[in-house]
């Protein structure tokens, strides 16, 4: 039963920077293998034992009926809920017998607990997180709704309806929609045929009520990824001082991507009635020193933005970095050890081990997974990397990237991202576990305690 995540393979193919299209491309093979994720950790990549500052604990394993979720949980309602690509089968499901459109999650105990099921006309893989708005739960599938584009669904009791569907070929992005002045906000992305090539078209979008509209859209003019107010957006938009920023992994002066604001480009505040005068605009390109192609969403920290690369910063291997003004600093670089991480590099090919395609020992930034703010620290995850290639939890240590814990299979394999929740840290991977189909997992830190009632790996 494999299935290719849109998560990984929605919008990468377009940069003229081989590596990246590469490491993309390997990414999405190897979510092909379900069930293949669970298995024996590697050796360290250093030859020696790697000793964790917190441990990863399996809170709750993925079974054959619900599987693969690909984006993190919300806290709603005192619990955990989440969304799983592949949901219980309802009446022979969209691709086969045995495979469903997906499902909300509430992860109640040791077990992750169907709550809502798509059938497809209500959307199908729910692959973005879900936002809690007006007191009720919504999100974004790729696929499915009423016309087959994707859609904005909202959450009612055990049933869940498609709200508005994405217009003109559009699917909704993996990303957690963002509440602001009443509304919903998000962007959408299609694929348009300009002249025998392929291009990206995205546009920021408001929902509004049961409206849904596109207000503003990405420069196309950019040639080969340069120039214009960025391409191919990325994580989620995030509201910092009564404004909506973003990343886009391409365009800007060189290409290697933007942060950008949505605001009033005759200054003022954005109508968010009428949702006049409103651009996308450029405030800070990457130039490779500082990053190349962020990936995750921006988080406020210490009155600035913060957000991580995939590429560039000091190593090349991708960083942490800061928004001042008009500038992006870079504040710590993943290094390419079992330690400090890096993005993936060239290794053996063996067809029966999709880990032997890459080595994967070190780390990058997960595609939509944002840093999340913990006890006064920056923390994150990456898909792949740490001391045995199947993720880690890392923490931003001033000018360091510090693996604090490492998946091994048993415990989850391609962590998406972090939640604070009862003072913890708590996630989803989207494989490993007791049957492959990925974990509900906390993050529980040496000295501190752990929870009794879950199984334990790695101490």
């Amino acid at each position: 039963m494999n299935r290719i995540f849109p998560l990984l393979i929605r919008r990468r193919l377009y940069h003229s920077d081989p590596g990246y299209n590469f490491v993309k491309i390997v990414l999405a093979t190897c979510v092909l293998c379900s069930g293949v994720f669970g298995a024996v950790p590697c050796a360290s990549a250093s030859g020696g034992p790697i000793t964790p500052s917190a441990v990863i604990t399996d809170v709750a394993s993925f079974g054959s009926n619900m599987a693969w979720p690909c984006s993190g949980l919300t806290v709603y309602d005192g619990s955990l809920f989440g969304t799983a690509s592949d949901g219980p089968d309802r009446g022979g499901g969209f691709y086969s017998s045995t495979i469903g459109a997906g499902a909300v999650f509430k992860v109640v105990g040791n077990s992750v607990v169907p709550v809502a099921v798509f059938n497809g006309n209500d959307g199908l893989e729910p692959t973005g997180g879900l936002t809690v708005f007006n007191n009720r739960l919504y999100g974004t599938t790729t696929s499915g709704g009423p016309k087959n584009t994707g859609c904005i669904y909202e959450v009612t009791g055990n049933s869940v309806s498609a709200v508005a569907p994405f217009s003109g070929g559009g699917s909704g992005i993996d990303q957690f929609l963002t509440p602001l002045g009443g509304n919903l906000y998000g962007y959408e992305w299609q694929e348009e045929n300009a002249g025998g090539a392929i291009q990206a078209i995205s546009s920021v979008f408001v929902l509004s009520g049961s409206s849904l509209n596109d207000i503003s859209q990405f420069d196309t003019t950019s040639y080969n990824g340069i120039g214009g107010n960025g391409m191919e957006p990325a994580g989620s938009l995030t509201v910092f001082g009564g404004h909506l920023y973003g990343v886009a992994t391409g365009g800007g002066q060189t290409g290697n991507g933007v942060v950008f604001e949505v605001a009033n480009p005759f200054g003022g505040k954005i109508d968010h009635v009428l949702h006049r005068n409103i651009g996308i605009l450029d405030i800070a390109s990457f130039d490779g020193q500082n990053g190349q192609f962020p990936e995750t969403s921006l988080v406020p920290f210490n009155g600035a933005l913060y957000g991580a690369t995939s590429f560039g910063g000091g190593t090349g291997h991708g960083d942490v970095y800061e928004v001042s003004g008009n500038n992006i600093v870079d504040v710590a670089d993943f290094t390419g050890s079992d330690s400090g991480g890096a993005r993936a590099q060239v290794g053996s090919i063996n067809p029966l081990d999709p880990y032997a395609n890459v080595d994967f020992y070190g780390n990058f930034t997960a595609p939509g997974a944002s840093l999340v703010v913990f006890d006064g620290n920056l923390y994150g995850t990456t898909p792949f990397g740490g001391a045995n290639g199947r993720g880690e939890v890392f923490e931003v240590a001033g000018n360091t990237v510090k693996d604090i814990a490492d998946f091994n299979g048993e415990n989850g394999a391609i962590p998406i991202s972090l939640t604070v929740f009862n003072n913890a840290l708590y996630g989803t991977t989207t494989q490993g576990g007791a049957s492959g189909n990925g974990t509900v997992f906390t993050v529980s830190f040496r000295g501190v305690g752990l929870n009794a009632n879950s199984k334990v790996y790695g101490l």
